[in-house]
């Protein structure tokens, strides 16, 4: 997805599967995602204006998303139903 710092490029990714990158999650981890999030696929081609590092670069990943899609989440702690008693 970063061929180089400060640069981003993606081609036929979902919405989920950015989001999972964005974010540093996994699969189960994204919950009440609709269904063309993880059916429409998307290209991204983006370059900052100045060097980036990692973290910078998923930041602006974060920016876009929040941009471009209106993302909104929010982060909660779940206990599995195999964990309870």
């Amino acid at each position: 997805m970063f061929p180089a710092p400060g640069q981003l490029v993606v081609k036929n990714h979902t919405l989920k599967q950015l989001i999972k990158a964005a974010y540093r999650v996994k699969e189960y981890q994204v919950a009440g995602a609709a269904g063309w999030m993880d059916a429409d696929a998307y290209d991204v081609d983006a370059k900052a204006a100045s060097k980036t590092n990692f973290m910078q670069d998923l930041t602006m990943l974060q920016a876009l998303l929040m941009d471009r899609f209106q993302l909104k989440f929010h982060r909660e702690t779940r206990i599995s139903r195999s964990t309870c008693w």
